[in-house]
């Protein structure tokens, strides 16, 4: 689940936590917070559930990792 806030409800509505954490003040519920750069959320953030962030995040580093692994052993660099 996700939701996209304002920066006046972001400022309202939620308590920054770290990086990119906040938390929903009447809720308590802790959501992982990314600013949306398409020109029809300029502006806005969307608010997406830890668990569902972190795995994308862990996916994403997975995929770079094997992607660079690869690169490397074609172009023959070593380490």
């Amino acid at each position: 689940m996700s939701k996209i806030v304002s920066p006046q409800e972001l400022a309202e509505k939620f308590s920054h936590i770290k990086d990119s954490y906040v938390l929903e003040i009447a809720t308590g519920k802790t959501w992982a917070i990314v600013k949306l750069d398409e020109p029809q959320y300029e502006g806005m953030y969307q608010l997406i559930e830890p668990v569902r962030f972190e795995d994308n995040m862990e996916k994403i580093a997975k995929g770079l990792k094997s992607f660079f692994e690869k690169l490397k052993k074609e172009m023959g660099i070593e380490e």
